[in-house]
């Protein structure tokens, strides 16, 4: 399979929003989901922004909306956009080092036909960080009465 060339740099799927005239905004960023049950070595440096995809599509908006809830189910996950004149390929993936894997999502299209789309950074603001502090405080929690119950 030939490497996909990736546009965004930072890879977790923060959040997802439809915006009007039939435009999906992705947000990305360095924090990765704290629900999940696995172990990241690679985090880097913390950011202060999101880095944010504005797609514009020439759909319905019942299309539109599918999509978001497709889309919106991966949030918190590695999630990789690659442009190609008008399609977009979103692939599930790691990109370190050492491995590289690449994968589509099962339930969306490979190829998504777009209009447009633009990329820019979007500065964090205190109540993302807060929800940030919160996911982690759970995280943390939960890890700890796993602990005491297995002692």
């Amino acid at each position: 399979m030939e490497k996909p060339n990736i546009l965004n740099t930072l890879y977790t799927l923060q959040k997802v929003e439809i915006r009007e005239n039939t435009t999906v905004l992705f947000y990305f960023g360095d924090i990765p989901s704290w629900a999940k049950n696995e172990f990241s070595y690679v985090i880097g440096d913390p950011v202060d922004f999101y880095e944010v995809f504005e797609i514009n599509f020439n759909w319905s908006y019942t299309d539109i909306v599918s999509l978001y809830w497709k889309i919106h189910r991966y949030v918190g996950e590695k999630f990789l956009i690659a442009i190609t004149k008008n399609e977009m390929n979103i692939w599930n993936g790691n990109k370190d080092e050492d491995i590289e894997q690449w994968n589509f999502f099962d339930d969306l299209d490979d190829e998504i036909l777009i209009l447009n789309y633009s990329k820019y950074n979007v500065p964090k603001n205190v109540q993302d960080w807060k929800n940030d502090y919160i996911k982690l405080e759970k995280r943390y929690y939960s890890l700890l009465n796993e602990k005491s119950k297995n002692q």
